[in-house]
């Protein structure tokens, strides 16, 4: 048994340059209990520049599974924005610390963290035209628990988009990430290498179907690889689909979609997935409603006994469905909501696995 409950109070100041809200949630249960503060402030310094600061406050008890967990959280970030001359382009600077305490029975395997970082980055945006935007950011985390996990993260981020008339764009995504530990590690957990590449596209066909496609590349490369845990991977996804635009607020797109992953020391984690899914949305009245049914089968890599790898996984079909709404309700109250059902029918009956997700959130406009 749990009860939930979230209160949030927004507000502006000064000629709306300046902007405030406070989040409190708490969440009461026999198994787990949750309570967090989480708060923003903003302020336009000048025309041209605007400061922003966001610190959070949370704790937490967890008993289940017949543990006895406590954890408390500390999360702040500051960021400072500056439009230069044009007003399309910006300078973006940051800052972020993240530290957390964990006491209880089961503690042992949850590591006290401190964190803290910076970035810096650059954007461009037009009403009509592209937009793009290059960042850096740079973070070190301590674990005064175990100092072999100390580690420098160095992540790097681009990003375009290009605007190719009549509803039609082309994006493309660049991100890499370096993480390298400051004290001599037993595994390299904290020695890789890994990197990301996305395009999406969209194609007008007609004043009411469009198609859609996107294509992912995924990498991680370890500084040192062991068959066990910390191996290389590659994974390529894909997706197709044929968007149209119905009578009325709604839009249906429908295509299939693919994913692959390939491991040369692990080859028994290799798989290749194939499916489709059919996505409704309805946007009008007071807000937004899409459902997105979706359909599989993942076929894992058969691999002589010899060679597996630990966690020989066996092929399955999956049927998932997912939820999302945005929509005002009678009395100021205005309801969002997200969550996802699935279940999995594995060739080994051992492994078949349902799960379901629900989020909501229900507020007052004052």
């Amino acid at each position: 048994m749990a009860g939930v409950a979230s209160i949030v109070l927004e507000g502006t100041r000064a000629g709306r340059r300046e902007s405030y809200a406070v989040r409190t949630d708490l969440s009461l249960g026999d198994i787990v209990r949750r309570a967090a503060v989480a708060s923003r402030w903003r302020r336009e310094i000048s025309s041209s520049w605007q400061l922003e600061v966001a610190p959070r406050l949370e704790a937490r008890r967890d008993l289940s599974f017949g543990r006895d967990l406590e954890e408390a959280r500390a999360v702040g970030t500051a960021r400072l924005r500056h439009a230069l001359a044009n007003d399309v382009d910006h300078v973006e600077i940051g800052a972020r610390g993240d530290f957390s305490r964990a006491r209880g029975a089961s503690a042992a395997l949850v590591l006290d963290r401190n964190a803290g970082g910076g970035y810096v980055a650059f954007d461009h945006s037009e009403l009509f035209g592209g937009e793009w935007r290059l960042g850096y950011a740079f973070t070190a985390r301590a674990f005064p628990d175990s100092i072999v996990r100390d580690h420098f993260e160095q992540t790097l981020e681009a990003r375009y988009r290009h605007e190719l008339g009549s509803a039609g764009w082309i994006e493309l995504e660049s991100g890499g990430e370096r993480r390298r530990t400051i004290h001599a590690a037993p595994t390299s957990r904290d020695r890789f290498l890994s990197a990301l590449q996305v395009i999406e596209a969209q194609w007008p066909l007609s004043d009411r179907l469009a198609l859609r496609t996107r294509l992912e590349g995924e990498a991680l490369h370890y500084a040192q690889q062991d068959s066990l845990l910390y191996f290389d991977y590659q994974v390529a996804r894909t997706s197709l689909g044929a968007r149209l635009a119905m009578t009325g607020s709604w839009t249906l797109t429908l295509g299939p979609r693919g994913e692959a992953l390939f491991s040369r020391l692990n080859p028994a984690e290799g798989y290749r997935e194939l499916g489709g899914g059919l996505e409704c949305e309805f946007l009008g009245g007071t807000g937004l409603w899409s459902v997105t049914p979706v359909a599989g089968w993942r076929d894992y890599d058969q691999v002589p006994g010899s060679l597996q790898g630990v966690g020989v996984h066996s092929s399955y079909a999956y049927y998932e469905v997912g939820l999302l709404a945005d929509v005002g309700l009678p009395a100021a109250l205005r309801l969002r909501t997200n969550g996802i059902a699935r279940h999995e029918d594995h060739l080994d009956d051992s492994q078949n696995a349902r799960s379901v997700y629900i989020s909501v959130d229900v507020r007052r406009q004052f």
